[in-house]
């Protein structure tokens, strides 16, 4: 993984009310743009238009959380139901998955899903929310991650840049 090239990163930007909305995240190539807190990083993935925003200190081996990325190809006329439904069977085989919630929403302007969980890869447990949005032929997720005990101390910051989620159309 390798950091987000400068020029794609942004600044910080006052909103139009004159409140502050974070560093502004632009992906030209992927086609979308984000907002995310001073002082998070932004690593660009292997998989196109993919990139994790990791909370301070920003170091992907010791930051405390992260909220992930990622775009995939669909078959054409896959709904989000059937979408949910696959990707919630997917977690399932993941060691300790215990699913908390499910809910619909809106994710970049388009009708979504969230869901709730934990799971415990290799006996250390995380906590997700996961959020999805098919878009055309492509899903668009976001996943904001963290041990239990740090969960909340960054979900304000992993919100302001799942809410901020916008496609450039």
């Amino acid at each position: 993984m390798t950091p987000a090239d400068p020029s794609s990163a942004g600044t910080a930007s006052p909103s139009g009310d004159g409140g502050f909305v974070g560093v502004v995240y632009v992906n030209h190539k992927a086609g979308y743009t984000f907002h995310y807190p001073q002082g998070w990083v932004v690593v660009e993935g292997q998989q196109a238009g993919s990139v994790v925003i990791y909370a301070p200190p920003g170091d992907p081996r010791r930051s405390p959380a992260n909220v992930s990325i990622s775009l995939l190809s669909v078959p054409e006329g896959t709904d989000l139901q059937s979408y949910y439904r696959q990707d919630v069977g997917f977690l399932r085989f993941i060691p300790g998955f215990r699913l908390s919630a499910t809910h619909r929403e809106s994710f970049a302007g388009s009708p979504a899903f969230s869901i709730s969980y934990s799971i415990s890869p290799k006996g250390t447990t995380f906590r997700a929310l996961q959020t999805t949005t098919l878009v055309d032929s492509t899903a668009y997720t976001a996943i904001y991650s963290s041990a239990p005990r740090t969960f909340k101390r960054y979900f304000v910051g992993a919100g302001l840049i799942v809410r901020s989620f916008q496609l450039m159309r």
